[in-house]
This record gives C-alpha cells, structure tokens and sequence, in this order.
C-alpha cells in the first residue's frame, strides 16, 4: 500500500491531517508524508513507527497580499 498524506503542525503540536493540499493558517506548518506499507504488515494487528522531519521537508505557508492606502475622507 502506497500513499501521501500531509500532517499540519505548529509549535505546539500536530493539528490535522488530509490527504488533499491544505490551507494553512499562520504558524502552521505542513509536513507531506510518503507511507509505504509492505502487504505483510496487514497480518499483525499493531504497527509502531516514528517520522523525523528536518527543517528543510516543510512546507511553509505563502501567502501574496496587496496592501492599500485607504480611500480619503470626504
């Protein structure tokens, strides 16, 4: 079984997880996993596993955003 999925953080902890692009919000992160699972995992009913991700994997947020003077008083 293959598949890719994205893990959305922030310096707290781990927010949400969706298969689709997210959005992210500011201070959020979005970390896109890779899972291989080899078919003679589904045999045993427990699975243990740990990701580290370094700086350099994330997905920062970018946003473009045009400011503006306000309009004058009248």
């Amino acid at each position: 079984m293959r598949d890719r999925v994205y893990i959305i953080t922030d310096s707290v902890g781990v927010l949400r997880m969706t298969k689709r692009e997210p959005t992210l919000n500011r201070g959020e992160v979005a970390v896109r996993l890779s899972v291989t699972i080899a078919d003679e995992c589904f045999r045993n009913p427990i699975l243990d596993a740990a990701v580290d991700v370094p700086p350099d994997q994330t997905i920062l947020a970018e946003a473009d955003v045009d400011v503006e003077d306000p309009p004058e008083a009248t």
